[in-house]
């Protein structure tokens, strides 16, 4: 595959095997995106502290219902 669904497709095989698209920046790349993903991070632990976001255990938690549910 190449172009637009090239790219779509390695992105999605990525997920599954667990890399992320910063997994594949070039050094070049990173520095131009850290202070970005530093603001992310900042942004995600607050809402994790607050509650806005659930925690790894709760969400866990959820999965497994679910999965209890419709399996």
């Amino acid at each position: 595959l190449s172009g637009l669904l090239g790219r779509i497709v390695q992105h999605e095989t990525d997920h599954l095997d667990g890399v992320l698209f910063i997994d594949r920046l070039t050094e070049t790349g990173a520095m131009k995106l850290r202070e970005d993903v530093d603001e992310l991070v900042l942004d995600f632990e607050s809402k994790r502290r607050t509650g806005e976001i659930a925690s790894d255990e709760e969400i866990a938690a959820r999965r497994a219902e679910w999965e209890a549910k419709y399996s």
